[in-house]
């Protein structure tokens, strides 16, 4: 349990760099790698490619 728990708080915490670098208040790099560490069946996961692609242009 402690493992899963684990996981999610890498996940929410890879979600909020991305959102922060997509705000402007972060490494876009960075968050680009975070995502492709993101589980392909996240919720939510293809409206942080669209943002962090639009943020990249």
């Amino acid at each position: 349990m402690e493992d899963r728990l684990n996981d999610q708080d890498e996940t929410a915490a890879r979600c909020a760099a991305i959102v922060a670098a997509v705000a402007g208040h972060g490494d876009l790099d960075n968050a680009a790698t975070g995502f492709g560490r993101l589980p392909d069946d996240l919720p939510g996961r293809s409206r942080l490619a669209a943002a962090l692609v639009e943020a990249t242009f």
